[in-house]
């Protein structure tokens, strides 16, 4: 394997030495004119002392300091950089959103469970504040109502705040969960 690899780098460099060693031919057959080419001028920075001297490409009548500056200004080297920072604010903004949009989601998937065990609680004569409170985790806190109901059905309501980006930081702003079961006493009575 290294065998084909060195002899194919060896074929390669023949191949461009033979392409440069022939002279080029022009459309009618003749010489074709190579275009001069200008060997490129280094660029300082402006205020720097460069050991070659100033730069030498001065155009428009401008100072070569003005040159490198304009030279400098006109590309476009760190403009990713620069749009990338500018996006940071919308970036973490979205995010901060996202975030705030699933903690609303769990506050209502909480509210749901809390009421569902409030009024299991409550259909086989249990305390359903407190069967509400366990049913949620410690930053959130329940404010249930038992005992609705009519029939052989029992139903709770389970209101629970809106946490700001933490548990624990809430918002003036409940989530409400209903829950409904069956009346243990009464569905074995029938």
């Amino acid at each position: 394997m290294r065998t084909v690899r060195v002899r194919t780098a060896a074929r390669a460099e023949r191949t461009h030495a033979q392409a440069a060693a022939r002279p080029s031919v022009g459309a009618l057959g003749g010489p074709r004119a190579e275009p001069a080419r200008e060997a490129p001028q280094p660029l300082t920075a402006p205020g720097s002392t460069a050991a070659s001297g100033p730069p030498t490409r001065a155009r428009r009548g401008g100072t070569p300091r003005r040159e490198v500056l304009r030279d400098a200004l006109r590309g476009d080297r760190g403009q990713a950089a620069i749009e990338f920072t500018g996006m940071i604010p919308v970036i973490l903004a979205t995010l901060a959103l996202m975030w705030q949009a699933a903690l609303v989601g769990y506050a209502f998937s909480l509210a749901g469970n809390a009421a569902d065990e409030a009024a299991h609680a409550a259909a086989v004569g249990g305390d359903c504040a407190a069967a509400a409170q366990r049913a949620m985790p410690g930053a959130f806190h329940a404010d249930p109502s038992c005992g609705g109901g009519t029939g052989a059905v029992t139903t709770a309501e389970v209101k629970v705040e809106i946490p700001v980006f933490f548990p624990g930081f809430n918002i003036p702003i409940d989530v409400t969960g209903h829950g409904a079961a069956v009346r243990e006493d009464q569905h074995g009575a029938s």
